[in-house]
């Protein structure tokens, strides 16, 4: 069973499609909480997914929500999975390392060439270059696997990704790194897709290590 929270109806963006009532409604503490109860009382809760509006909105919800289930798993012996749609504006570092240490899957919301026509800021500025400056912080290396032999290996089991230094010399530098693996996602890529890329990835990790 996955259970969905609308943390809140409020957005830092208005969008021509949006469909939600945008508002200054917000999800409390307890009624989250008591959501999270209510599933695991009824039938095993496996998947937790953090929705809105824009729910980074309410970044301490998610970590105290979090905090919660995992409290609850390791009394119960039990797993979650956690997902999270984002339109991207609010996401930095800091909750890119929380996300990783929980496993939490991020719906990145991005228009691509329509993202400035499409998903503006409420004084009418566009978002695209906003967003292409946060994009990059999705690229990703492997210690102790080079970049390249992991692209060749996707592309055989029939995954196109881009490998090398990303015109980024200078960052590469800073970091230490000398190459990186990037995967471009898009609205027309199913579950099933990233599921079967997710999978590829761990089994191309395993054969180089």
């Amino acid at each position: 069973m996955n259970l969905t929270l609308h943390l809140t109806n409020k957005c830092n963006l208005i969008c021509k499609y949006c469909f939600v009532s945008h508002g200054v409604e917000r999800m409390s503490r307890e009624v989250a909480f008591a959501a999270v109860d209510f599933c695991m009382q009824n039938e095993n809760m496996s998947g937790l997914l953090f929705y809105g509006g824009e729910p980074l909105l309410e970044r301490q919800l998610i970590y105290d929500t979090v905090n919660y289930t995992k409290s609850i798993g390791k009394k119960l012996k039990h797993a979650f999975n956690y997902k999270m749609t984002t339109n991207g504006v609010l996401l930095d570092e800091e909750f890119l390392k929380f996300a990783k240490g929980i496993n939490l899957a991020i719906g990145f919301s991005h228009d691509g060439p329509a993202q400035d026509d499409c998903r503006r800021f409420p004084g009418g500025e566009g978002t695209f270059a906003l967003l292409e400056d946060k994009i990059p912080l999705f690229s990703f290396s492997v210690e102790g696997v080079h970049a390249t032999d992991m692209a060749t290996l996707l592309d055989k089991m029939g995954y196109a990704v881009r490998s090398g230094q990303m015109c980024a010399e200078p960052a590469l530098a800073r970091f230490g790194q000398t190459s990186l693996l990037r995967a471009s996602f898009a609205m027309y890529n199913t579950e099933e897709e990233l599921a079967g890329f997710t999978n590829a990835l761990q089994k191309t990790i395993t054969m180089l290590r």
